[in-house]
Order: structure tokens, then C-alpha cells, then sequence
């Protein structure tokens, strides 16, 4: 991470974020799942007694891979934006945008068959894409005496949402499989 102070006023922060991993069972050679994701991210922070303006983008370049089954490649731009403001030494108001990934784990995409017991079964599903959240809200704060008091209005959106479904298929048993079942709002 690296920090700096353009100026008393604003501050400018960025970093690199590196995350890999690997898996392999040791009782079976054909599991093996790798997962990189590259990630840049910047902020940038400006702050007077009345206001605070706070502006982020984080990029990341997911690439996850399981042999003879799937090989997927994920980018994405995720920003930030905040707005502080002070009414006055009692009162305040706050406003921020947000979008954030949630990408699938690894028991959520392995496709092999996990019985629970003869009539109930879960599959992974390789094929799932990481779900997006949109967060936008508002907040108005009260400070009286040694009281506080705020309320929140918020909207949310997620897209590609992640989720079970069970299903009774042909062999009258229960199969308990992870899909993308659209948006929620």
C-alpha cells in the first residue's frame, strides 16, 4: 500500500492486492483448482471541517481453473464513491455508491457428487459467474446531549445471484445444485 498526502487536504492511497491459491486432493489426481486474482486499487480523500469527499475504483483480474472441468476468467470494475457533510456540530449527512463482487467457491463449482445419503445428492455447478452488488444510501444523523439518532434509506441490487436449488429428478432423489437465479432488488 502506499500513502500520500498531496496537500493537508486531500490524501491519495493505492495498492496491489495478490491472492493465489491451489488445491489438490491427495486421493484424487484428477482434482487439482487453481484460482489467481490480481487486484489494483486507488482512493482518493478530500476533507474540510464541513465535508468529506472519498472516491475509490478497485480492478481485478480473477482467473480460476479446474482440470477437465472448467476454466474461467472474470474482469472487473468495482467503485466507491462517499459524501460526508457536516450540517452542523449536531447534525449530519451522508450519501456513498458502492459496487462489490461475491465470486463462487470452490464447493459451489466443483462438479462432483457429494451424497448425503441414498435420496439426497449435491452437484457444484461450474458454470456459475460471481454475483455484482449495487449499494446506493443515504443517511441523516442527530446528535442531541449525549443521544444519537440516524435513519437510513438504501437500495440494493445484486445481479447473477448465487443460490440452491433442489430439484427431484428421474431416480426420485432430491439433487441440490448452486445456480444463478437473476437479479434481486
Amino acid at each position: 500500500d502506499f500513502i500520500t498526502f498531496t496537500n493537508k487536504k486531500t490524501k491519495l492511497s493505492t495498492g496491489v492486492n495478490i491472492k493465489i491459491q491451489s488445491m489438490q486432493d491427495k486421493s484424487s489426481k484428477e482434482f487439482h483448482y487453481n484460482q489467481q486474482i490480481y487486484a489494483w486499487y486507488g482512493t482518493v480523500t478530500y476533507q474540510t471541517s464541513k465535508y468529506n469527499v472519498n472516491c475509490g475504483l478497485r480492478l481485478e483480474d480473477a482467473k480460476s481453473k479446474q482440470e477437465n472441468s472448467f476454466n474461467k476468467s472474470d474482469f472487473s470494475i468495482l467503485p466507491y464513491a462517499a459524501l460526508y457533510y457536516k450540517i452542523n456540530s449536531e447534525q449530519a449527512l451522508s450519501i456513498s455508491y458502492r459496487r462489490k463482487i461475491n465470486r463462487p467457491s470452490i464447493y459451489e463449482l466443483t462438479p462432483y457428487i457429494y451424497t448425503d445419503n441414498p435420496y439426497d445428492v449435491r452437484v457444484g455447478n461450474p458454470l456459475l459467474d460471481s454475483e455484482y452488488e449495487n449499494s446506493i444510501s443515504m443517511q441523516y444523523s442527530l446528535r442531541f446531549k449525549s443521544n444519537y439518532i440516524s435513519s437510513r434509506l438504501f437500495y440494493e441490487s445484486t445481479s447473477n445471484v448465487i443460490n440452491k436449488l433442489t430439484l427431484f429428478d428421474e431416480n426420485s432423489i432430491f439433487r441440490t445444485q448452486e445456480y444463478n437465479l437473476g437479479c434481486i432488488h
